[in-house]
This record gives structure tokens, C-alpha cells and sequence, in this order.
């Protein structure tokens, strides 16, 4: 398994677009974040990330529990259309 950081702001876009064509050899890619990080969830999507589970309360931070989300795409859904 292979792992490495992710951008995680829409001004960022294109760079988790580059990311993730570097790794287009693989069939699928995953990620993981904390519910609260907005910015990042919707970069992911709009590359083309999408939800596939929560693990509920499972981060504390700042006094509050926290989901994690994981989000994955596989090598077909990853497009030119989404830049």
C-alpha cells in the first residue's frame, strides 16, 4: 500500500488532480479525513472522490469527537474533464 498527502483546498485542485494520475496505474485509491475538513471533501469530489463509509466519533479534537470520512476512486473514474 502506498500512501502520501493530498492538497486539501479547491485552490488546490489541480494538484490532487496531478496526485492522482500519477498513481492511475493503480485500480483504486483511497483517503481518509476528519468530517470537519470542508474544503478538502469537496476537492475530493470534485475530482471525482466519492464517500464509501464514516467512522463515527472517531477523532477528538478541539473538545469534540470528530468522523472519520473515507473516500476512494477507481482508475476508470478518473477523467481530463475533471481539471
Amino acid at each position: 500500500m502506498r500512501s502520501f498527502s493530498l492538497p486539501t483546498s479547491i485552490e488546490q485542485h489541480d494538484s490532487v488532480h496531478t496526485a492522482i494520475s500519477f498513481t492511475i496505474n493503480l485500480h483504486n485509491v483511497m483517503l481518509q479525513c476528519d468530517s470537519d475538513n470542508k474544503q478538502g471533501i469537496a476537492c475530493y469530489k470534485k475530482v471525482g472522490f466519492r464517500e464509501f463509509g464514516r467512522r463515527r466519533s472517531s477523532t477528538y479534537k478541539d473538545g469534540n469527537y470528530l468522523d472519520t470520512v473515507h473516500m476512494d476512486i477507481l482508475s476508470h473514474e478518473i477523467s481530463d474533464d475533471s481539471i
